[in-house]
């Protein structure tokens, strides 16, 4: 490893001795002054608990192996270090009830509209568990999808942020941390990623937050991918990944039902009924996860110029309105335009002209009109797009 690499790398260790409390800011805040920070990971690693203490936000903390977070959600506006920063909490991809392809069809819904709206992000953080004596599986999985969604030139903006330091022992911690940045880091940190601890404390969050507030706001790579270069989820770098696992799941399976299929087959011969009924049980759990396999595939061959040309009309509607619509898009996503007329403070200022896919005659708006101020917010954020 070269002393460049190790420089680069070199984790700072957040404690919690920094920066000004958070201020909670009206949700409906003009959105060319906020600055957006993706918050990525694993279930389980610490990115609600984080949230929470970054933003002085009290969502619900998970503490078992379900998800809390199933849905792309963005937090309130809050005020940090003289900037206003709003958090983009996201489910992990080894989420218990949801499969890999709905998970990233969520997050690339978000950030497809995101990008024609004119919103970037100016930072992502991804969180890993140093309790973890071993990097495989779901974990191993998170990374890649994680380093696939962002591409190589959204990297300088990453950081790769551990957690829960106080549950091992130092000398344990800083040897898993040094293998992950020689390994599993490595790519991404050559790259320009930063890395950090994270002690648990709200100010250490707080310091982790604003080691971020002055970087330029980056396109990710699935965002060229669907809306510059007009793939599928399939076509894309993440998605391609998802639709390698699932083939081998869909052969593994068929391969499980060729067998099963055979061993009933004896059983009728030996007319064992016990022997049946099992084999009929287990052929059935094969079929169910090959359906979902299929089921999955299908996710990401979809073509999208349909949801995506109904999202831009929308979005149309709302951005005439004043740039503050653009999150009750997500809040109220079945709602018309003219359901959200009394829902928000209008902004003056004008979105980007983002063209919609593939002959669409949907187009965002580039007119700046003045809307009548209403007083009203959001009790809560939900960003979901049916």
């Amino acid at each position: 490893m070269s002393s460049s690499l190790l420089s680069v790398a070199q984790p700072s260790t957040i404690t919690s001795d920094a920066t000004d409390s958070p201020r909670a800011g009206n949700s409906l805040i003009d959105g060319d002054n906020e600055l957006l920070i993706a918050i990525m990971g694993p279930t389980g690693s610490g990115k609600s608990s984080f949230i929470n203490l970054v933003s002085g936000s009290d969502g619900a903390v998970g503490h078992t192996l379900k998800s809390c977070t199933r849905e792309v959600e963005p937090t309130d506006v809050f005020e940090l270090g003289g900037h206003r920063v709003r958090l983009i909490d996201t489910p992990g991809f080894d989420d218990s009830r949801v499969s890999d392809a709905d998970i990233l069809q969520k997050i690339a819904d978000f950030m497809d509209v995101s990008y024609r709206s004119g919103r970037k992000l100016n930072g992502l953080l991804y969180f890993h568990r140093i309790i973890d004596n071993r990097v495989g599986g779901v974990s191993y999985m998170n990374m890649q999808m994680f380093q696939k969604l962002c591409g190589d030139g959204a990297l300088k903006n990453v950081f790769l942020c551990t957690t829960m330091w106080d549950l091992v022992p130092p000398e344990v911690g800083e040897e898993r941390e040094r293998e992950l940045k020689e390994d599993f880091w490595a790519s991404m940190i050559e790259q320009g990623a930063s890395v950090v601890r994270h002690d648990g404390s709200a100010g250490a969050a707080r310091n982790v937050v604003s080691r971020m507030l002055h970087l330029n706001p980056v396109t990710l790579r699935i965002q060229e991918e669907l809306v510059d270069e007009q793939k599928t989820l399939m076509e894309t770098l993440a998605g391609a990944r998802i639709s390698e696992v699932l083939r081998n799941l869909e052969s593994k399976y068929r391969e499980l039902l060729k067998r099963a299929s055979d061993d009933y087959q004896k059983a009728i011969e030996e007319k064992n009924r016990v022997m049946e009924a099992l084999i009929e049980k287990q052929r059935k759990e094969y079929q169910a996860k090959l359906d979902k396999a299929n089921k999955d595939n299908e996710t990401l061959l979809r073509v999208r110029d349909t949801t995506i040309t109904s999202l831009a009309s929308r979005l149309e509607s709302l951005e005439t309105r004043g740039r503050a619509y653009w999150w009750l898009f997500f809040n109220s996503p079945r709602s018309p335009p003219s359901a959200l007329a009394g829902q928000a403070t209008a902004s003056s200022s004008a979105a980007p002209s983002v063209s919609a896919p593939r002959g669409s005659t949907a187009q965002l708006s580039t007119a700046s009109k003045p809307v009548e101020k209403r007083a009203a917010r959001p009790d809560q954020w939900n960003c979901a797009i049916m």
